[in-house]
C-alpha cells in the first residue's frame, strides 16, 4: 500500500498479480486505476515524487513502472534474481532503488532503464528502503535484522546497525570498523574475523570505539577520529592463560574450587601472537585488581611468552578472577577466569564517599550556581538511605577553595589504606570536566577542573598540572581495595567553555565510559556526547543530580519493587528520567551517559 506525495492517490497491490489506484482526495470509493500488472504476486509499490508514475515489484523478479493516471505501462525492469520485496525512487525522480529476496539492492537509471550499481551487505531479504532528502543517503533494512546506511553515489556502505531481537540492544559498525552500541550489544554481538581467527567487537573498544557514531555520519559529518582501517590496523591479541600459584591452598568440592588460605598467587601468562604485549590486567569480581601498565613488552616477538604474578586477597563467598591482555594497538584478548569459593568470616561493610562540588573558581567566569547544592542533596540522600546497609558510612567532602589536585591525591592515598575488598565506595563530582585539545601531542584525555584551573581549553600544560586525568581517576580507583564502586560525574560546561568545548562531546565520552570499563566501575554522568550538564533555577539543581536523587529516594525501585535500590536500577532510572526532564525545564532532551562492568550491588533502602 502506497500513498502518492501529493496525497490525491492511493495504491493497493494483491497476491493475485492486480494494482489499484483510489483517488484518495475524493469521495467515489471505486479505483480510478485497475492494472493487471503482474503475471504473480506484488510485494512493492512506489509513487514518483512527483506522484504521475508508480512502480510495482513482486515474485514474478519484474520491475514495472506505470502512468498513474491512465495505468499504461511504461518500462519495465529486469535484473533480480528472487522476488522484488521494496522499491522507492529518488527525491529527483530520475532513479528507482530497488530490494529482492535475493539479498541486494539495485539502483536504476530509469532514463535508460538499466543498473547503475548493485548494492550487496544484507544476508536476508529486503524489506524497506528510504532515501534522504539530498540524494546522497540510502537506508535499508533486512530481515536479517540489520539496518544499513549507503552513500548513494559511491554505493559504499557507510554503516550498519544489527538489531538484537526481542531487546532494544544493537551494534553500530563504520566500514572502517569503528562502532558503538549498547552495552550487553557490544557485549554479547558481533564479532570480527580475520581468516580463522575471530574476535569480539568488545576486544576493540579502546581503539574503535565511538560514541555518536551512527548521528556523526548520519549528519554527514566527518570522523574526528584518525581514519584506520581495521583490516589494516588490526593484529592478533594475545593469548592468556591464568594459573594459582599455591595450589596446594585450593581444593575441589563438587565440582568447584575452595581456597583454604585469604591469600592466593595468580600468574597470568600472555603469549604474543604477532601484536606485542602491552599491558596485563587482572579483575577481582570485575574490578579491576592489579595491572603491568602499559609498555609491558613493546617488541612483538611471535610466540614469546611473558607472565605477571599477583598477590589476590579473597573475600567470603565467591570470587571471580578474570585475566586478559592488550597487544601494542590496543587490542583486548580473549579474557580467561576461574572461580575460587573462600569461606572465610564475611564481616560488614562499610560505605565510603568521597563527595566533591565546586561553584567558585579561581576564574570568576567558569563559576557554577548549584554544584554545591547537588553534592549536599546527594550526600544527605546516600547517607539516609544507606543507614541499614551498612555499618559505618565515612564521608569526604571537598568543595571550592579545597578542591586542588594536591588534596584529592592525598585523599585518594588516605583511603587506600583504609578501605577494604567488602567495602563499597562512591565518588561524586560536581563541577566542570573536560578534554585536553585534540591538536595536543599528548593523547586527549578527560579532565576534572580543580578550582585553580583558571583556562579550561588551550592551555594543556595547565590542565596536565592541575587537573586530574581519566587515567589518574583509574590509578585512585584501582589503588583503593573496595570491589564495588560507584562513579557518579555531574560535570558540567557553561559560560565561555561552552564555545571551546562545542564538538569535543564524543571524546569525553568514550574517555568517561573507558575509565569505567577498564577499572570495572559502575558509571553514571550527566550528559552524552556533545551535550551540556543543565543547572535549572526552578528546581535549585542540575537536571542529572536532581533525577539521581529522585531516583535514590524510591523512584528508582523497579523490577519486583523490594524496596532497595541498586546501581542498575538507578542506572536504568536516570535512562529515563533525565531526558523528560531536561525537556520540560529546558526545552531539549539532554541524555545521561552511564557503563556497568563490575558488579550490582544495593545503595540505599526505602523507608
Amino acid at each position: 500500500m502506497a500513498f502518492s506525495p501529493d496525497g490525491r492517490k492511493a495504491a493497493g497491490a494483491s497476491w493475485d498479480g492486480t494494482v489499484k489506484i483510489w483517488d484518495a482526495a475524493g469521495a467515489n470509493l471505486d479505483p480510478i486505476v485497475d492494472v493487471v500488472s503482474h503475471s504473480g504476486e506484488i510485494w512493492a509499490v512506489a509513487f514518483s515524487p512527483d506522484s504521475k508514475f508508480l512502480a510495482t515489484g513482486g515474485s514474478d523478479k519484474l520491475i514495472r513502472v506505470w502512468d498513474a493516471e491512465n495505468g499504461a505501462l511504461l518500462k519495465t525492469l529486469q535484473g533480480h534474481t528472487d522476488y522484488v520485496s521494496a522499491l522507492q525512487f529518488n527525491n529527483s525522480g530520475t532513479q528507482l532503488i530497488s530490494g529482492s529476496w535475493d539479498k541486494t539492492v539495485i539502483v536504476w537509471d530509469l532514463a535508460n532503464e538499466k543498473p547503475i550499481k548493485q548494492l550487496i551487505g544484507h544476508n536476508n531479504y529486503i524489506r524497506s528502503i528510504a532515501i534522504d532528502n539530498s540524494n546522497t543517503l540510502l537506508l535499508t533494512g533486512s530481515s536479517d535484522s540489520k539496518v544499513m546506511l549507503w552513500n548513494l553515489n559511491s554505493g559504499n556502505t557507510l554503516l550498519s546497525m544489527v538489531l538484537a531481537s526481542d531487546t532494544e540492544d544493537r551494534v553500530v559498525t563504520s566500514a572502517q570498523g569503528f562502532f558503538e552500541g549498547t552495552e550487553n550489544g557490544i557485549r554479547n554481538g558481533l564479532h570480527y574475523v580475520k581468516g580463522t581467527q575471530i574476535i569480539p567487537l568488545e576486544a576493540l573498544y579502546e581503539k574503535f570505539y565511538m560514541p555518536g557514531l551512527w548521528a556523526t555520519i548520519l549528519k554527514g559529518e566527518k570522523l574526528k577520529t584518525p581514519q584506520v582501517n581495521l583490516n589494516d590496523a588490526f593484529k592478533m591479541p594475545p593469548l592468556v592463560k591464568l594459573t594459582i600459584v599455591n595450589k596446594d591452598a585450593i581444593s575441589s568440592e563438587n565440582g568447584e574450587l575452595m581456597s583454604k588460605q585469604q591469600i592466593l598467587q595468580i600468574t597470568v601468562e600472555a603469549t604474543d601472537q604477532g601484536g606485542g604485549i602491552d599491558e596485563i590486567l587482572l579483575y577481582h569480581n570485575g574490578k579491576l585488581l592489579q595491572t603491568t601498565q602499559r609498555g609491558f613488552k613493546p617488541l612483538p616477538v611471535m610466540g614469546e611468552t611473558k607472565s605477571k604474578t599477583f598477590d589476590v586477597s579473597l573475600v567470603s563467598g565467591k570470587n571471580t578472577l578474570t585475566a586478559t591482555a592488550l597487544n601494542n594497538e590496543r587490542t583486548e584478548a580473549f579474557p580467561v577466569e576461574i572461580i575460587v569459593n573462600y569461606s572465610g568470616i564475611r564481616p560488614q561493610s562499610d560505605l565510603y564517599i568521597v563527595s566533591v562540588g565546586i561553584n567558585n573558581y579561581k576564574n570568576a567566569t567558569l563559576n557554577l550556581n548549584y554544584a554545591i547544592a547537588d553534592m549536599e542533596h546527594f550526600t544527605g540522600a546516600m547517607q539516609n538511605g544507606s543507614a541499614s546497609i551498612f555499618k559505618n558510612i565515612i564521608v569526604k567532602t571537598l568543595q571550592d577553595k579545597d578542591f586542588t589536585k594536591e588534596k584529592i591525591v592525598a585523599l585518594f592515598t588516605e583511603l587506600q589504606t583504609t578501605v577494604q575488598p567488602e567495602d563499597v565506595f562512591i565518588f561524586y563530582y560536581a563541577g566542570h570536566g573536560a578534554m585536553s585539545s585534540a591538536e595536543s601531542k599528548q593523547q586527549e584525555k578527560f579532565y576534572l577542573i580543580p578550582y585553580n584551573i583558571t583556562q579550561i581549553y588551550g592551555n594543556d600544560d595547565m590542565l596536565q598540572k592541575h587537573g586530574i586525568s581519566s587515567d589518574e581517576l583509574m590509578q585512585y580507583a584501582t589503588a583503593i581495595k573496595a570491589q564495588k564502586q560507584l562513579l557518579i560525574l555531574d560535570a558540567c560546561q557553561s559560560g565561555g567553555a561552552v564555545k571551546s568545548f562545542a564538538g569535543r562531546g564524543a571524546s569525553e565520552q568514550k574517555a568517561i565510559i573507558q575509565l569505567a570499563r577498564s577499572t570495572g566501575m559502575v558509571l553514571l554522568a550527566a550528559s552524552g556526547s556533545e551535550q551540556y550538564a543543565t543547572e535549572v533555577g526552578e528546581i535549585g539543581h542540575g537536571i542529572f543530580t536532581y533525577a539521581l536523587v529522585e531516583g535514590l529516594n524510591g523512584k528508582a525501585d523497579g523490577g519486583d519493587k523490594d524496596g532497595k535500590i541498586t546501581v542498575n536500577e538507578l542506572k536504568s532510572f536516570l535512562d529515563d528520567r533525565v531526558p523528560e526532564l531536561s525537556e520540560k525545564y529546558k526545552g531539549s532532551a539532554q541524555y545521561p551517559t552511564g557503563f556497568a562492568k563490575g558488579m550490582d550491588f544495593p545503595i540505599s533502602i526505602i523507608r
